[in-house]
């Protein structure tokens, strides 16, 4: 790590060319943090939006209220850093539960905190040489907010909060001092000559108290010259190019006495010197670039007085971020109706009328579907989730998952009431999709996203999986899905928390060979044919996927429908009439023939099975051959 580090200092010093801003190296451990892995991280739309690559409608995009762009950085950091340590987490939560309580003291530190600018970038241009004379009002405004919230915060019992305020160091109150009595208030405005407050420097002070009088004397040698050619249009002027000259138009240029020497031709004027104006300029351009000298002199100074703080205000920065992340949870806690979550030693997660944050957002409060959630690893591990698309299967696990990432950033939550353990990891399988580039299928990358969470899991960890084996073959789909539910019910220190949504309704009678798995299922009302979403879960196993009534909604053509309605009573035996078009295989044909064939293999092999000594996997694989042997 020593050796590493130090060619990454070098490196870096090679490339900035002067001493890098680092003022100290930590080692860091994954240990201390939940795990999240980059297919979890976009499952849950923590920082993009799945498809439509819009930031608004994402978790982030929910939770950023904050005032600060320190504290932007730092909740961004938080979502990928989740905390493993009950106590560090209770820490969090305490704080913010203290400002919840503390409504007007919340919104004045937030609104002192909208007034602090990026002490961390302005910090580093500064100690970088990279500065403008603004910057350094910039930070002595943020200092001067900074006080202003330490005076707020000096009597709370927070053990956290006094922690962060600490760090509000008041050595830097110096420094706060030392900018506002240096440098004038619009440093922008006023420009180079100008920056420095009278009284800072004598000299400085008499070199600008020369320019002054010089350029009253060029008033006067103005008014004198106009005065001696009669010569009314005569102006004295100056550029960076040329200097000091006298202007006068054309038609007078012949009254332009000897000793005018010419300097420069116009369209409409020529431009001269004097030997006395010549003099003139050179003391007062040399009392300009000296007073420019000794500007950059004292900002230099107020420079290396920031070099010497730099850590005390790295850690202010710091500080700030964390505070400002802080009250923007506060903030959410009360416009969201967000409530602290509790955790526990015990082995189960219960959350009461849990919703899903960025969904609610979109849809609205009033409207969004409340859900419960308990787990318990003694009898209720895994839940087998069925129900027709659109019914709220991905929106209810994964609401299940942002509420467990919440609450170990230690933000409140959105849900009536939330007990957890502290996981190790949240793991979320959904969407389809391909990776063409390296030669990755949809269910190959379904596959392996799948293959990812089982090899790094623990009894720890929270799994959520959508749609597991749907890429390929039904047989095929069914045999994955049942055997990854089995593995995660049966593996020692693989049984992890499982929400596991499917359509396949194979898998309902796991329930009945294993206690830690229990069936529900998306509650819709078919009226009359048509499906009302009720958005509510409920125990028990669920009888339909009503796809085709889905797949209506979307506006699929009419005679699709009615065609696909047609196949799909075919397939599930309820009729054998389907007019001028036939169905070459039936399952009730597929029957009949195999019963009439005594003697087809199929059969010899059907009567050597033993039920008795086959688990359901294998009934299903073996069920599979015999279609095959057909």
């Amino acid at each position: 790590a020593i050796d590493s580090a130090s060619f990454l200092l070098s490196y870096v010093l090679y490339t900035q060319k002067q001493t890098p801003q680092i003022t100290e190296i930590k080692p860091f451990t994954l240990k201390k943090f939940l795990s999240l892995d980059p297919a979890t991280i976009r499952n849950l739309e923590i920082f993009e939006s799945y498809y439509t690559k819009d930031k608004s409608f994402t978790l982030f995009g929910v939770l950023n209220k904050c005032r600060t762009a320190m504290g932007k950085r730092f909740l961004r950091k938080i979502l990928l850093q989740p905390l493993k340590s009950k106590k560090e987490i209770e820490k969090r939560l305490q704080a913010v539960d203290f400002f919840t309580k503390k409504q007007n003291l919340l919104e004045k530190v937030r609104e002192i905190l909208y007034k602090i600018y990026d002490l961390e970038k302005t910090t580093s241009k500064i100690c970088s040489n990279l500065h403008q004379p603004q910057d350094f009002i910039n930070l002595k405004i943020s200092l001067k907010q900074a006080f202003e919230i330490k005076e707020l915060l000096k009597e709370t019992k927070d053990s956290l909060l006094q922690n962060l305020i600490s760090k509000i160091d008041e050595n830097l109150k110096n420094l706060q001092v030392k900018i506002e009595r240096t440098l004038v208030d619009n440093p922008q405005e006023a420009g180079e000559g100008n920056l420095i407050k009278k009284g800072v420097s004598q000299r400085l002070d008499e070199l600008k108290e020369l320019t002054l009088n010089t350029k009253g004397w060029l008033l006067k040698f103005e008014k004198k010259e106009k005065e001696k050619t009669k010569i009314p249009t005569l102006k004295v002027g100056y550029n960076k190019v040329f200097g000091y000259y006298i202007e006068i138009t054309k038609p007078y240029v012949k009254q332009v006495p000897k000793e005018y020497i010419r300097k420069q031709t116009l369209v409409n004027s020529e431009r001269y010197i004097t030997l006395e104006l010549k003099e003139m300029e050179e003391k007062i351009l040399s009392a300009e670039e000296e007073i420019l000298k000794e500007e950059k002199k004292i900002l230099d100074e107020l420079k290396e007085e920031v070099i010497k703080q730099r850590k005390k205000l790295q850690n202010l920065s710091n500080s700030l971020a964390f505070l400002d992340v802080l009250t923007n949870f506060s903030f959410l806690a009360l416009q969201n109706n967000y409530t602290k979550p509790e955790f526990t030693n015990k082995k189960k997660i219960e959350i009461k009328n849990g919703r899903h944050p960025v969904v609610e957002k979109t849809v609205g409060p009033e409207n969004f579907v409340k859900n419960d959630t308990f787990l318990d690893k003694n009898n209720q591990q895994i839940l087998i989730i069925t129900g027709p698309n659109m019914a709220g299967k991905s929106v209810y696990i994964r609401q299940v998952a942002l509420i467990s990432l919440l609450a170990h950033i230690g933000c409140f939550v959105p849900a009536e009431k939330a007990i957890l353990p502290i996981l190790d990891k949240i793991a979320v399988r959904s969407g389809a999709g391909d990776i063409i580039a390296q030669g990755l299928s949809t269910f190959m990358v379904e596959m392996v996203e799948t293959a990812a969470i089982l090899n790094s899991i623990t009894d720890n960890s929270l799994v959520v999986l959508d749609e597991i084996g749907r890429g390929t073959s039904t047989y095929d789909g069914i045999s994955i899905a049942w055997a990854v539910a089995e593995y995660l019910a049966k593996t020692k220190g693989k049984k992890a928390f499982s929400l596991f949504a499917t359509h396949y309704h194979e898998l309902q009678s796991l329930e009945e060979q294993n206690k830690n798995i229990k069936n529900f299922h998306m509650h819709v009302k078919n009226i009359d044919g048509k499906l009302i979403f009720t958005y509510k879960l409920q125990k028990g196993a669920s009888s339909h996927s009503f796809g085709i009534h889905v797949a209506k909604l979307s506006g699929l053509p009419e005679e699709v429908i009615k065609r696909a309605n047609e196949i799909l009573e075919i397939l599930e035996g309820k009729t054998k009439n389907v007019g001028p078009r036939k169905i070459v295989l039936t399952q009730q044909s597929l029957f009949s023939n195999l019963m009439k064939a005594e003697d087809h293999p199929a059969i010899k092999k059907l009567k050597e099975l033993d039920l008795d000594k086959i688990t359901p996997i294998q009934a299903l694989n073996e069920l599979y051959k015999l279609k095959e042997m057909l």
